[in-house]
């Protein structure tokens, strides 16, 4: 696909739409021999959006009272002069696997982000060695951020960080990020109680399952909600399975008593053998461990498990006193409840299994 050639009148003729607020710039160039204006303020836009280079060349255009949400392909480069968008709550951007000056200078520009975006340019390699925080003057007011482990570690410290999604990727040695993870938590000075939201995807880790979710909720104890996915990127089955994994909840140390919503969610991109129905509940006796789980965890409203070959809900409505709970086996079924959750992030309201039926 060609890329859009812009001129510099193009450019101009852009800005003077009176009532532009979304801009997006993808797979478009400045045209050979021409240059972007130097007109400072010249777009008065609440988004802007850039996935082509020379982002310096684009960012003095912006009015800086008006931009509200920015996405970029790639900091800066070094030295580019740039003013300071006070305004911006949420913010999309690439990084260095080791932050550059010219990073951490663009993100100073920022200081009212709430929500970040933080991806990696892997292809500059990987460092071993652990990331410094950041300086609190950098993004001091940041509560939302996803990202993948190695980003997490600028920011994991800040008591401002409320919500944290976590992109995975295996290493080249095979380590997983949920041990990554575990490691980096184990390495606070203190547990972190102002993170309440958790949400991570995992390849299927080297260590134990339940170790791994141990620590987790060692370190992180005022959560509220959690989504955690285990993803299998090889041609074996879950070892240990799902349904294993399941029946330790109620041993897991330190589960929080603030927690409103717990799901585990286990994915495959192979075609294996289903698990039956006899292993499965042998494994696992699923309302024995929700009944623990929730005298542990007073506050839970939600109980989703989904281990591939099976999914397993509750959900209480506490302002009406309604419970829902159910165990499906089933392949259409377990197809037809997972779609209703992925569409609702609700246990759906029409399934009901009377357990003492």
């Amino acid at each position: 696909m060609a890329y859009i050639q812009l001129t510099g009148l193009a450019v101009l003729t852009l800005a003077r739409l009176p009532i532009l607020s979304e801009f997006t710039l993808r797979r478009c160039n400045i045209a050979n021999g021409e240059s972007i204006p130097s007109v400072s303020n010249a777009f008065r836009l609440c988004r802007f959006s850039s996935y082509s280079d020379r982002i310096e060349e684009w960012l003095p255009l912006l009015e800086p009272s008006s931009l509200r949400i920015l996405h970029v392909r790639s900091a800066p480069t070094t030295g580019a002069v740039l003013p300071v968008f006070p305004y911006v709550h949420e913010l999309q951007v690439r990084v260095n696997p080791t932050p550059t000056p010219a990073d951490i200078d663009f993100l100073k520009k920022l200081p009212g982000v709430t929500k970040l975006r933080m991806d990696m340019d892997w292809s500059r390699g990987r460092p071993r060695l652990p990331l410094a925080t950041l300086p609190a003057n950098v993004l001091p007011v940041l509560a939302d951020f996803t990202g993948p482990i190695r980003a997490l570690q600028l920011f994991i410290a800040r008591d401002t960080l409320t919500r944290i999604d976590i992109l995975t990727r295996i290493n080249a040695d095979g380590e997983t990020e949920l041990d990554e993870f575990v490691t980096e938590l184990q390495q606070l000075p203190a547990p972190l109680t102002n993170l309440i939201h958790l949400v991570a995807t995992f390849s299927y880790s080297c260590i134990d399952t339940a170790t791994g979710l141990e620590a987790i909720f060692a370190s992180l104890p005022r959560l509220q909600d959690v989504e955690i996915t285990f993803a299998l990127y090889q041609a074996d089955w879950f070892d240990p399975a799902p349904a294993v994994v399941v029946s330790k909840l109620p041993s897991i140390h330190g589960l929080s008593p603030h927690l409103q919503r717990l799901s585990l969610i286990w994915q495959c991109s192979y075609s294996l053998p289903p698990h039956t129905v006899d292993t499965i509940e042998s494994d696992c006796d699923f309302f024995a461990v929700r009944a623990a789980v929730v005298a542990q965890c007073p506050d839970l409203k939600v109980l989703w498990l989904d281990g591939r070959d099976f999914v397993f809900l509750w959900h209480m409505q506490a302002d009406i006193m309604d419970e829902t709970e159910a165990m499906v086996t089933d392949p259409e079924d377990v197809e037809f409840v997972r779609f209703a959750w992925e569409v609702a992030r609700q246990p759906p309201r029409l399934i009901y299994v009377d357990k003492d039926a």
